[in-house]
């Protein structure tokens, strides 16, 4: 059983919360089309992923393009300038993008359909600002699937370290690579614009967090105690007593008693205290006898005021060259020099 160490469990159970958090950011993302908001990983528009302004990722702004070009899009159609403005760095605009007119002269919308992605342009004083559409919830679960993985590698660190079972070791390394494989999954599907591996990125999260779950499980103070014990030193006076006190007065009182004792070993206390109870009155009430412990008494103390005394000749490994009479030993347990001494007597008899 291993020993608990708190620091493995906080960091096992932050990882499962973080994981079920980036599920349900996953799903947003899945829900509301924004698989493909950023078109580039690992980098966010050509920024470190990390360093990506806040300001831009909570609303979703791209770039600021000339006013001029709203009498483009007021026309309804994609034109060479506002798809050269929109090529900025991994974000390339398909030439089939469409445009919608959502209010005149204020609000445009554009549709790539080959990397299924949304525009909205907004005019903004004197320049128009193009916002794509779930930045929010792409982005956040790229810096959330980032944090997952640094919380499974210290939790896997951890428990290489303070934990001594083999078993949880290569469970938590088995999480480790599940969370690698998921982040490359998640990139790829960026990299390919891929809807087969959305669905296989998307699939895999039960695994992981399948992993962290048995982590936190396995981690835990509870899991890591050893299972309360029944002291049963007690009960075997009872099995001692069926035969030493009651002995052949009583032959059902040593099953008996077995039986309560291994009552105890299955069930556990309080529980077995009805076997317990039934056993110690069932032994008060049998009839006592000390015929057993005074013939284990008598055997003992003949043996050791006995001579070395051969063993019975019906007992003595014979050659096949030999022969012995059975007649004259077949009814012959001890050697003469016993003198066919008796060492059990009934309650009844007297020594």
């Amino acid at each position: 059983m291993q020993q608990y160490h708190p620091p493995t469990y906080v960091l096992a159970f932050c990882t499962l919360l973080t994981t079920l958090v980036l599920i349900f950011v996953g799903g947003l993302v899945t829900g509301t089309d924004a698989g493909m908001a950023v078109p580039d990983w690992p980098t966010t528009f050509g920024d470190n992923m990390f360093l990506y302004p806040l300001s831009k990722m909570v609303s979703g702004l791209l770039v600021w393009i000339p006013d001029d070009l709203a009498t483009d899009l007021g026309q309804g159609i994609l034109t060479k300038p506002i798809q050269e403005a929109l090529n900025i760095d991994a974000n390339i605009l398909s030439p089939t993008s469409t445009v919608q007119v959502v209010e005149k002269d204020q609000a445009w919308k554009i549709h790539d359909p080959v990397a299924n992605r949304f525009y909205t342009i907004l005019r903004q004083e004197d320049r128009l600002g193009v916002y794509v559409h779930g930045v929010l919830f792409e982005h956040s679960h790229r810096l959330l699937g980032t944090l997952v993985g640094l919380l499974t590698i210290a939790t896997t660190i951890s428990i290489w370290i303070y934990n001594s079972v083999k078993q949880l070791k290569w469970v938590s390394a088995l999480a480790l690579l599940a969370v690698i494989i998921q982040g490359l999954l998640g990139g790829l599907r960026v990299i390919e614009n891929s809807i087969a591996l959305a669905i296989i990125h998307a699939s895999f999260a039960p695994i992981s967090l399948a992993f962290f779950t048995s982590l936190v499980l396995l981690t835990s103070k509870k899991w890591s105690q050893s299972p309360p014990t029944t002291d049963v030193s007690q009960i075997h006076r009872l099995v001692i007593f069926a035969s030493e006190d009651i002995g052949l007065k009583d032959n059902h009182a040593l099953p008996i008693a077995m039986s309560a004792l291994e009552t105890v070993k299955n069930i556990g206390l309080p529980e077995a205290t009805y076997a317990l109870s039934h056993v110690t009155i069932y032994l008060s009430l049998a009839n006592k006898s000390r015929g057993i412990t005074n013939a284990m008494n008598n055997a003992s103390s003949f043996v050791k005021n006995s001579q070395h005394l051969p063993p019975p000749l019906h007992l003595i490994n014979i050659h096949p060259e030999k022969t012995i009479d059975h007649n004259k030993t077949s009814n012959s347990n001890f050697p003469n020099q016993t003198g066919n001494k008796k060492l059990f007597f009934s309650d009844d008899e007297q020594p």
